[in-house]
């Protein structure tokens, strides 16, 4: 039988490991891509691997294989080992299925995000949205209370005490609240510029008095 074609190149490094459903898609998009671009795709995944170079199976196995986080793995051990398309079989079962882990782990997701240092809220609001969106396809409904309770929790202390008025308003809504929110964001960031500005012009004052007091003292 003929070997079926082996890949150009070396496939490249690792992808960003699978943690779970919440980044499910994007890691997928990723595996296809790069098994594509290495000629390894339509071989080893899609198509009958019966007759593929077998180097060609474990390095493809192997790529999929350690691109899996390891808390995950375990959950893959009954696969026949070196077969990537039994492999990729069970992980898309795995997370594009309406299980309730599947669901519980975007809920997880949903409720531990966290504002990073220098991150704009509408950055922060998109990932929430978009977890909303992936349990929407799992028929899971998100109330507009429970992204607002997400949001708020994702916050610095520096946000608790806005946080906490916005959660007693009667007819707040997710959006509103995230138009405060970048608000606050706007002002504190234009505070703390103002702030430096100021020590910076305060420093350079300093600096120059003293050279003139030095001036004054060598003239006489």
């Amino acid at each position: 039988m003929s070997k079926k074609l082996i890949p150009s190149k070396p496939i490249p490094p690792l992808v960003p490991s699978l943690t779970g459903a919440g980044d499910f898609d994007s890691w997928k998009l990723r595996i296809k891509i790069t098994l594509y671009d290495c000629n390894c795709w339509a071989n080893v995944v899609e198509g009958d691997s019966d007759g593929t170079d077998m180097m060609v199976k474990v390095r493809a196995y192997a790529f999929i294989f350690h691109s899996i986080s390891p808390v995950l793995i375990g959950q893959f051990t009954n696969v026949p080992e070196f077969d990537p398309k039994a492999l990729w079989k069970a992980v898309c079962e795995r997370y594009e299925s309406k299980s309730t882990a599947n669901k519980v782990g975007l809920i997880v997701q949903l409720l531990t995000q966290k504002l990073d240092k220098n991150e704009e809220i509408d950055i922060l609001s998109g990932r929430i949205r978009m977890i909303e969106s992936k349990l929407r396809q799992l028929d899971v409904v998100v109330d507009d209370a429970l992204l607002q309770f997400a949001l708020y929790r994702s916050l610095p202390d520096q946000y608790r005490a806005m946080t906490d008025s916005l959660a007693t308003q009667k007819d707040m809504s997710y959006e509103l609240a995230v138009t405060h929110l970048k608000g606050k964001q706007q002002s504190d960031v234009f505070m703390n510029h103002q702030n430096k500005k100021e020590v910076v012009d305060g420093t350079a004052m300093f600096v120059a008095s003293k050279k003139s007091f030095k001036k004054s003292q060598y003239q006489e």
